[in-house]
């Protein structure tokens, strides 16, 4: 039986009104690549436009990623938008050169600036909504991603369909559904030949790992999208309980927020978590043209972790130049004028215990250093390709040994490579997510970068045949932090 266009109009429609994503007399921009889910998108709500009573305009952003192949994909949506006579915005952006310049990988890159561009094309259409074209096999794949990845009940959400501005009408039909409402309407789109290549994660998720976990569940996509459904809504009674406890146990005072470290220690783990959020959101928001820094898992736990230990008085920075100081009797927040984007605990190294264990809280680790006699295993190229183990000459070690995150212009010069290189080019050439490159230890020597951790040893203090004892670093990823910091 030939597939119905109409029901797939009536599921974005439904979608629509149940999320109240538009409201009449909006302008709703439609971001467009090509591709098969945002030609279905254009075409749906052109359908629905007149009987909804919103205005549709458009937009692509060429990335500069495929030369003439992403070139053409601008041209095919300029002239489809021109045969519907939908107003488009088309424009191009060197993703590839952003990356160098905000130390990105290419899918975070291209997603900050996509997201730019957004809000660019929305203010100059006087836009309201914009709408993108996500679907349910996207949003499977971003509730894998962040479990695989590690993830708390936020993460696992998923792609919620209102953001903001942002709407997303197709989240709750299938890329198998929009392909046969594209052939049942005679839409052609563009085919993205990066799409079936495994170089990316979510490109990993949805050509491997999808169809093997299917065999056991052919429904899976589906049972992924109805969890994340219902994971928002308990996250949303979590955020009225939160708000609750949040505005009865913490005081506001010159734009810093105070709660008392034994009341807090009361909480429930996970609405312990939730204040500290909720109160760093609140810091951003009163301090003018300041952009949310979200605190990572570790940022948070490390806050709980001392704040439970009855440890005296500590100081965390913590991203954006958030610092969160630890009393006697109180933990407060506040945001200072610089922008610490690095975890708690960056700006103040860490001595080192060797021999020893030491803990190293605002990265979630602990550090082992022995000494001991050199040997062949210290040569061994298999022993040394456990990235949370290093090997180096101690005699070229100036004691004492320190350790901290990185810091903007940390350089040294990476095992088997010529020459010296700044850590942060270092972690873009191996593709390193932005989000973890301030977990990444950097053991110094005076203010010689010896190991970053999990990483790469520095040239100039690895083990050779005239080595008479070794300095064995070992790192441990504490178990109340979660997550493999590597």
């Amino acid at each position: 039986m030939a597939y119905s266009s109409r029901t797939f109009v009536k599921r974005v429609r439904d979608t629509i009104l149940k999320y109240s994503m538009i409201e009449k007399g909006h302008t709703v921009l439609v971001a467009v690549s090509g591709g098969p889910d945002s030609v279905a998108l254009l075409h749906a709500l052109l359908e629905l436009r007149d009987s909804l009573g919103f205005g549709l305009a458009a937009c692509h952003l060429d990335h500069g990623f495929r030369g003439e192949e992403s070139a053409a994909d601008a041209e095919f949506v300029e002239a489809l938008c021109l045969k519907m006579g939908i107003a488009c915005d088309v424009r191009r952006v060197d993703v590839p050169a952003l990356m160098s310049e905000w130390g990105m990988g290419a899918e975070e890159a291209g997603r900050r600036a996509r997201y730019m561009f957004y809000e660019d094309a929305a203010s100059k259409t006087s836009a309201s909504r914009v709408a993108l074209g996500h679907t349910l096999d996207d949003q499977a794949e971003t509730v894998l991603m962040r479990l695989i990845r590690g993830s708390g009940l936020d993460g696992l959400t998923g792609i919620p369909p209102v953001r903001g501005m942002y709407i997303r009408p197709l989240l709750y039909v299938s890329r198998r559904e929009v392909e046969k409402y594209c052939a049942a309407t005679g839409a052609a789109w563009r085919t993205d030949s990066t799409n079936q290549e495994p170089l990316y994660f979510r490109n990993q998720v949805r050509l491997q790992l999808v169809p093997c976990l299917e065999r056991w569940n052919p429904r899976l996509r589906e049972i992924l999208s109805d969890t994340a459904d219902r994971l928002r809504e308990d996250a949303s009674y979590l955020d009225l309980a939160g708000r609750a406890t949040t505005g009865r146990l913490a005081r506001r005072e010159n734009g810093r927020a105070f709660i008392a470290r034994d009341r807090f220690n009361d909480l429930h783990p996970a609405m312990k978590r939730y204040v500290l959020r909720a109160l760093a959101r609140e810091i951003y928001g009163e301090s003018a043209g300041a952009a949310y820094v979200p605190l990572g898992y570790g940022h948070v736990e490390a806050i709980i972790s001392l704040a439970e230990s009855g440890s005296p008085v500590r100081v965390l920075h913590l991203p954006g130049g958030m610092i969160a100081r630890l009393g006697a009797s109180e933990i407060s927040l506040e945001r200072t004028s610089e922008d610490d984007s690095g975890p708690a605990g960056a700006a103040f190294p860490v001595p080192i215990r060797v021999p020893g264990t030491t803990e190293v809280e605002g990265l979630g680790i602990r550090i082992r250093a022995e000494v001991q006699p050199a040997s062949g295993l210290a040569l061994d190229p298999a022993t040394n390709r456990d990235p949370l183990r290093a090997f180096i000459d101690n005699s070229l070690i100036e004691y004492p040994l320190m350790v901290r995150s990185r810091m903007d212009g940390d350089y040294f010069y990476p095992l088997g490579m010529s020459g010296r290189k700044k850590i942060g080019d270092f972690m873009t050439s191996l593709k390193v997510p932005v989000s973890d490159r301030p977990y990444a230890p950097i053991v110094l020597s005076r203010d010689r970068v010896v190991w970053v951790g999990g990483y790469r040893l520095d040239e100039r203090f690895k083990v050779t045949r005239a080595t008479t004892q070794v300095l064995l670093l070992t790192i441990e990823v504490k178990p109340h932090m979660g997550g493999d910091r590597r």
